[in-house]
């Protein structure tokens, strides 16, 4: 596990979208939100279960009207049954909310009940982390039972939507379906230098209507989105084995140099840097 937490949003907030090396769950407690995963557009409410697969670009919208309650939980997803997990979104059964809650009060009493050192503060500034999203993890880490018990309660959840679950569809809606159709092109040209006049007549929409439709359910220009889904890919391809050289080749960018500084922009590091910090 990485982080649990929980945070209240108010009404009409977006978020700028991201993709991580890791899985991550969210509950919506209250609200409405519209969630955005890999292309697909889902209207949530409470009750709701979304899962955010490793590298799978994600972004949310709380609608107007209603702020949301939202908890949050990431880890690593190794040696577990996964068709389970092949669905994006999940509407909980009474059992299953039970049993969240009981994993949102082991995290909020944890939290409660271990404030911040100085340490753990500095710690978590230097690795670019939001300290108040991780100290829930902290505690339960340094409580060994604690941490069994909602290992426990949340294998126990996904054993469940395993035997019985009720999948929330994707939104069918005109805007929801051309926003699905022009990532799944970017997606399957991602090797191409591919335009925004490319994708608007693949579409077969004019490129203005396009950028606003894709702005709304991303919060990012078509340029950046693209961007961000191939150095995704190009992190798969470091983790492979695969030179910057090679996959700046592969990728489309117009150099080593310009992949190198892209990638720098979205993560931070180099490509150098990372295979060092993260792969080495």
């Amino acid at each position: 596990f990485y982080t649990m937490f929980n945070s209240t949003v108010a009404p009409a907030v977006s978020y700028i979208g991201e993709a991580h090396d890791f899985w991550e769950c969210s509950y919506l407690k209250e609200g409405y939100v519209r969630h955005c995963v890999d292309g697909k557009v889902y209207n949530t409410e409470k009750g709701d279960l979304v899962f955010y697969k490793s590298m799978e670009f994600h972004q949310h919208y709380v609608e107007e009207h209603h702020a949301a309650e939202i908890f949050c939980f990431s880890f690593t997803f190794k040696n577990a049954p996964m068709d389970f997990s092949l669905d994006t979104v999940y509407k909980l059964n009474a059992n299953q909310v039970e049993i969240m809650e009981k994993i949102i009060a082991l995290a909020t009493a944890a939290t409660n009940n271990n404030p911040f050192t100085e340490e753990e503060i500095a710690l978590q500034k230097s690795e670019y982390v939001n300290y108040k999203h991780v100290k829930t993890l902290l505690s339960l880490s340094k409580n060994t039972t604690d941490m069994a018990k909602v290992i426990n309660l949340i294998e126990g959840l996904f054993l469940d939507l395993y035997d019985t679950k009720i999948v929330v569809k994707e939104s069918n809606s005109f805007r929801a379906g051309i926003y699905k159709k022009a990532v799944a092109f970017m997606n399957d040209n991602i090797s191409r230098k591919i335009t925004l006049p490319d994708i608007a007549m693949h579409c077969c929409i004019s490129e203005t209507t396009l950028k606003k439709i894709f702005y709304e359910f991303s919060n990012l220009s078509i340029h950046r989105y693209l961007i961000k889904l191939k150095i995704n890919q190009s992190i798969i391809l470091l983790k492979s084995g695969v030179s910057a050289y090679e996959i700046a080749q592969r990728l489309g960018f117009a150099s080593q140099a310009y992949f190198s500084t892209a990638f720098k922009r979205e993560t931070g590091l180099t490509p150098r840097e990372y295979i060092s910090k993260y792969l080495s």
